[in-house]
């Protein structure tokens, strides 16, 4: 592909005149990448050692009228001056490679900018923060995502998960469409994917058309797959061995007109390993759903909803008309080995 397809060109265009990014402006760097007038001083090496496509770039022969600053080749970017620090920090500050939370807008700039300039190890490190926040996996999903999403390794700003969704529809991250998806369903109606989520300053945070597309799309067939896996319930108190049908009986019916007839996923259903629901009707607001069953339909109840949760969780991805977990882990692996 032809460098300047992707925004890398030899500065010949270039006034000299653009501001010096204070931080990285290394005094024995020996190459200036100008994004938005903002340049920054770096070194050839540390580039090339990292990207194929800078690699590349500077085997090509210099044009005679090329731009130098102190002695050093200008590279013009046609990608954001933020984009580029974080990218930039991404290769050079450990703090960007470490466990902390970090901005939202480096992990972003670190998946677009580490697919569009073969950086490998920076659309790793996107991957692997976002895949920690939304997993492949039910089990750790439970973990991550129940009661309440508590964000780990990105830091907590407004409308996060709206551009964690736009993101990953763009830059082609795969294994967490899924689950970002899903988490957009659970906590977004219908007119919210539509025309964009209020956030607490009054302005509102939009999906992509795409996006919003698939998550309409997704709810409905979301909604049909969780109301088929959980339809046993209606059989509680019904089987010879319950010991208790009234209270038994009851219960599943409070569960169905309380999780089952709401026309939208309820999280504490499709989340919880065991059945730990409490009593709909708060009669028993401290008794564990298990303490409220008979054994007997206890026993079939959990068996049941795991089996029930373990299908739709397999089955996650075609809701959203993507294909398998598997697939979707491949293209994973191939955007990440690009060197």
């Amino acid at each position: 592909m032809p460098i300047n397809n992707l925004g890398l060109n030899l500065g010949s265009d270039s006034t000299g005149a653009g501001h010096q990014a204070d931080d990285l402006w290394l005094s024995d760097g020996n190459i200036i990448l100008e994004a938005e007038n903002t340049q920054f001083r770096v070194h050839q090496s540390i580039l090339a050692r990292h990207s194929i496509l800078f690699a590349d770039m500077f085997t090509l022969p210099q044009p005679a009228d090329e731009t130098a600053i102190e002695g050093c080749p200008v590279i013009l970017l046609q990608d954001s001056a933020e984009d580029t620090e974080y990218m930039l920090r991404g290769l050079y500050d450990r703090c960007y490679l470490s466990k902390d939370p970090i901005p939202f807008k480096a992990v972003a700039a670190m998946a677009r900018l580490g697919e569009k300039f073969m950086i490998s190890c920076l659309r790793s490190e996107a991957l692997a923060r976002l895949r920690t926040e939304y997993p492949s996996t039910l089990a750790e999903a439970s973990v991550a995502q129940a009661p309440e999403k508590i964000f780990t390794t990105i830091i907590e700003e407004p409308g996060l998960l709206i551009k964690i969704a736009n993101l990953a529809h763009d830059s082609k991250l795969w294994t967490i469409r899924p689950t970002v998806y899903l988490w957009c369903c659970l906590i977004m109606d219908v007119d919210s994917i539509s025309h964009g989520l209020e956030l607490e300053d009054g302005t509102r945070a939009h999906l992509s058309r795409d996006v919003q597309y698939l998550c309409l799309y997704g709810k409905q067939k979301l909604d049909e797959a969780f109301r088929k896996c959980f339809t046993w319930v209606q059989r509680i108190g019904q089987t010879r061995s319950c010991g208790h049908k009234k209270v038994c009986g009851n219960l599943a019916k409070n569960i169905i007109e309380e999780c089952l007839a709401q026309g939208s996923v309820n999280l504490s259903l499709l989340f919880a390993e065991a059945w730990s629901i409490y009593d709909p009707e708060g009669t028993h607001p401290d008794l564990p759903f298990s303490k409220i069953l008979c054994s007997s339909c206890f026993e079939a109840a959990n068996t049941c909803a795991n089996k029930g949760r373990e299908k739709l969780w397999e089955e996650l991805p075609s809701y959203f008309e993507l294909p398998d977990w598997e697939e979707l882990k491949r293209l994973d692996a191939m955007s990440t080995c690009i060197l």
